[in-house]
């Protein structure tokens, strides 16, 4: 009995050694937590100085620009005399062609969207539904060539601006995988 309560001790004595040596070492995270609390407000207090200092040399030399306006003369239109032409039948309106596809050509078309142009794409044209564009990127993988990808957008996507940049990013790519 003796003994095992010498171990005991002995035990007792190597766990209080140990709690010691952890509240010692959380001591030191503690000050260099607060070091690098300090070091990082005095980073952001130089960062917000800098920042008022290029404010003002920008609202400075806004006001410079705007003393430098030069009125001018106004201008008197001229009236255009413009004779009719004989009976010119107008040309036919030719639509312009696609764009050429930007950077190399690919088997899969996950493979030619990036990161910043998939959440892009899943925003603005799939109404952030990831698995639609998932499947309709899979289905577009499956077409014969870039005309039957295309019909395949107009029919299952009818509402798209086929005038947003977003839109001639997203048949870029499709230029890259047909192309």
């Amino acid at each position: 009995m003796k003994n095992e309560l010498i171990q005991l001790a002995e035990y007792l004595e190597s766990l209080e050694a140990r709690i010691a040596d952890l509240e010692q070492r959380y001591d030191i995270m503690m000050q260099r937590s607060a070091e690098a609390e300090e070091d990082t407000a005095s980073k952001l207090n130089a960062l917000g100085a800098a920042l008022a200092e290029v404010n003002a040399r920008l609202d400075d030399e806004m006001d410079m620009e705007e003393e430098e306006v030069v009125e001018e003369a106004p201008v008197v239109k001229q009236p255009v005399v413009t004779q009719p032409e004989p009976n010119v039948e107008p040309e036919p309106e030719v639509k312009a062609a696609p764009a050429k596809p930007v950077g190399k050509r690919v088997e899969d078309l996950k493979q030619a969207i990036s990161l910043g142009d998939r959440f892009l794409f899943q925003r603005e044209l799939f109404g952030q539904n990831g698995e639609l564009m998932q499947k309709t990127l899979e289905e577009l993988n499956k077409q014969s060539d870039f005309n039957a990808a295309v019909d395949y957008l107009d029919r299952k996507f009818p509402q798209w601006d086929k005038e947003s940049p977003t839109y001639e990013l997203f048949i870029n790519v499709l230029h890259r995988r047909f192309g």
